[in-house]
């Protein structure tokens, strides 16, 4: 039996796991297993991965670069309660939505009505 991409070496034949696997430091190897002493072959695989993010403006002194992103509305209030109220009309809130096109930050800037309704216009 083959075993592929195991966290630690198995014995082909009689499926023991090894649990020392990390003291293997051979690229590749014949190996003794240590429970029925039969010898077999080991590759040892590894997987480079990598992280990314984007530098903040403000860590290296840039100023942001700030595009138009989009607006919303919003028709219903979070309470201290911890419960979902809805709002009346004149109390509806608008925003827009500001983000740098550098470093991804966004910035949420509170509009008029009027502001909302002419930015969707536009759009």
């Amino acid at each position: 039996m083959e075993h592929k991409y195991e966290k630690n070496i198995i014995c082909p034949y009689c499926d023991h796991e090894d649990e020392n696997s990390w003291e293997f430091q051979e690229d590749s190897a014949i190996h003794a297993c240590g429970n029925c002493e039969k010898e077999f072959n080991v590759t040892r695989e590894i997987e480079v991965t990598y992280t990314t993010s984007r530098i903040d403006c403000e860590e290296n002194n840039l100023q942001h670069g700030y595009k138009f992103e989009s607006v919303f509305m919003s028709k219903t209030e979070f309470t201290k309660k911890g419960i979902w109220i809805d709002l009346p009309e004149n109390k509806w809130t608008y925003t827009r939505i500001m983000m740098c096109s550098i470093c991804g930050d966004k910035e949420y800037i509170k509009i008029t009505k009027e502001e909302y309704e002419n930015t969707l216009a536009k759009v």
